[in-house]
Order: structure tokens, then sequence, then C-alpha cells
């Protein structure tokens, strides 16, 4: 058994050791690394280089900056190994990650989920390691149930979706399952690339497994791709949007994903109020936010309309509750109050 572990990088020369020194650290050593430098402007390109001139299992590609997609793309085209894992470039793993799952990772499994844990940035990643296992066995029937989920990560179902994320990190890939049906990253989309890659990987599933222990540690920090002011998210949730219909309307009962489609809808309205209109970065005068919100709140209304909050955790209730009724003030006192609702 051979995993491939596939990091993107960029612009993150503070983490990107770390990251590596936590793969490497790996007790078993069938698995080579694939780092994809994006066009990184800090040192970060530096430091992947050093690494792969030390070590004999770690590739380098460079390209100039095209976005993550195509830089799992690019590392997916010249993997070798049976099983593929994802890990971002500010993240860590447990050094006990292969040797807990490799039981698991059989000719049968075609995804193996493991639990993650989220650390803030300056914290210490410490391991939290522990003797027992609890594996649960994944069914084709599990898998119609997470193409639900991607849409809403509080989809009340069989599983804590909070926990066995939908994300691409914290989970292998048989690698070919992945070739036999060509899924790859969908190039040009920069948010949401996760949730359509994973959309394609849960309709062709047919068996996985997923382990209830922290082996994978997401890092939280200020200056990451998810956090801060992006005042063109509105257009990327708009392409994200897009390609979420496609794969409905190719769906045999494209029904099923009504309910979840309009919670996806208010979700990703609430993330451009966060991290644009209402975001204290953002420059433009109230008048000029409120406008813009209530453009894009406009565009989503019948969708926004259909949406039970009951389908929610109780922090998003709040800011969706606003968002139903329209109150642009109290989402923007919300923000300020709290970045990250």
């Amino acid at each position: 058994m051979k995993v491939s572990f596939i990091v993107p990088v960029y612009n993150i020369e503070k983490y990107i050791g770390e990251c590596i020194e936590s793969i490497l650290r790996q007790s078993e050593k069938s698995f080579e690394i694939i780092l994809v430098d994006d066009g990184s402007s800090d040192g970060s390109g530096k430091i992947c280089e050093e690494y792969a001139k030390k070590y004999t299992n770690i590739k380098l590609i460079r390209q100039e900056n095209h976005g993550v997609s195509i830089a799992r793309n690019r590392g997916l085209d010249i993997s070798e190994g049976e099983w593929v894992f994802f890990v971002d470039g500010d993240d860590t793993i447990s050094y006990e990650l292969l040797k807990v799952c490799q039981k698991y990772l059989v000719e049968e499994c075609e995804v193996c989920f493991v639990k993650h844990k989220e650390v803030q940035s300056g914290s210490s990643l410490e391991e939290n390691i522990t003797s027992g296992t609890e594996a649960v066995y994944i069914e084709k029937a599990d898998f119609k149930e997470f193409e639900l989920a991607v849409f809403n990560r509080d989809y009340k179902g069989k599983y804590d979706y909070h926990n066995v994320k939908m994300a691409t990190p914290c989970k292998f890939y048989r690698k070919m399952l992945l070739d036999k049906y060509k899924i790859k990253f969908p190039e040009g989309v920069v948010t949401g690339e996760d949730a359509l890659f994973n959309l394609r990987v849960y309709k062709k599933a047919k068996k996985g497994v997923y382990i209830e222990r922290e082996l994978y540690y997401h890092r939280i920090w200020e200056n990451s791709v998810s956090q801060g002011y992006d005042p063109n998210i509105e257009s990327k949730f708009a392409l994200l949007h897009e390609k979420l219909r496609a794969f409905i309307e190719n769906e045999e009962v494209p029904e099923r994903f009504e309910s979840v489609y309009n919670e996806r809808c208010i979700w990703s309205v609430g993330f451009c109020c966060v991290l644009n209109y209402c975001n204290p970065n953002n420059p433009n005068s109230y008048r000029v936010r409120k406008n813009e919100f209530h453009q894009v709140r406009n565009k989503y209304a019948r969708e926004i309309s259909n949406v039970k909050l009951s389908n929610f955790r109780f922090e998003k209730k709040i800011l969706f509750w606003c968002l139903k009724n329209n109150w642009f003030w109290m989402i923007n006192n919300l923000c300020l109050l709290k970045k990250n609702i």
C-alpha cells in the first residue's frame, strides 16, 4: 500500500515546514509527498525546494498562481499511490495517521474518513493519542446522505458532519476510483471546489470507513483563504451555485436536493455578509454595502424564504433569521461584534 500526500502551497512559509515534517514523521514509510507551489511570492517555494532535495520521496511542482484546484489536479496527475490524501499546507497530520488507518485501506474501501481537530493560529498542535480506535463502516446509502451534507454541514442525518468533514482534507481517496470516473477538481472554481469534487466522489463510491479519531489538525489563522475580507466573494459563490445546479439537474431525482440547495443559498449569502458587505475591512459606506446586500439577497429570495432555520445549528440560526427578515442593520452589528459567526 502506497499513499500520495498532495500538498498545495501558496504563501505559507510560516507553516509549510511544520506540515511537511508531520507527514515525514509517519511510522509507516510507504508514501510520497507531492508539493505543488502555486506561485508563492514568499519563502514557501524555497522551503519546499530544500525538502525535495533532501528527501527522495518528495516531489516538487512549481507553477504560476492558478489556484488550489489546478494545484491539486497537477498533484493527482503525477501521483503513484494507491491512495491519495490531500493536506492543506498550513495544516498538519498525526504521526500515527498511516499506522492507524492502514488496516482499513483495503480493496473494498474507496474513501476513508478521519476525524479532525481545529487549532487556532499560535496554539500548540499537541496530539491527543489514544489507545483505541472506533471505526464506522460506510455503505452506499451513507454516501447518498453525504451528497446532501455537502450542501449543508449542519444537515441532520446519521452523522455529525462537523466531525465527518465534507471538505477534501481528512480523508483517503482510492486513486483507482478517481481515475475510473475521471474525477478532478473543477478548474476556475475558487470557492466550493471541494464540494463539487466530493459530490462526484460520493455519487460513485460504494464502500468506505470513518475512523473516529483526531488524526488531522486544521489550523485557523487570520490570513487563511477562508478568513478575512473578500470583495469578490459573491461572484465566486455565483459560479459555485451554477455548478451545483448543473449537478442537481443531472440527477435522477433532483427534487431530493431542493431543501439542501435552499440551505446552501442562505449559507452563501450569509458568508457574503461576513466576508464582504458587513466585514469591518470593507471601505465602502453603509449605504453602498446595504444596497449590495439587498441585490444579492433578492437574487436568492425564493430559496431563502423556503429555508427552515431548524436545519441549522444555533449560531447560524441568528444570522440566517436576520437574512430571512432582510435585516441588514442587525447583520452588520453582529459582524462588527464577532467576525466569525
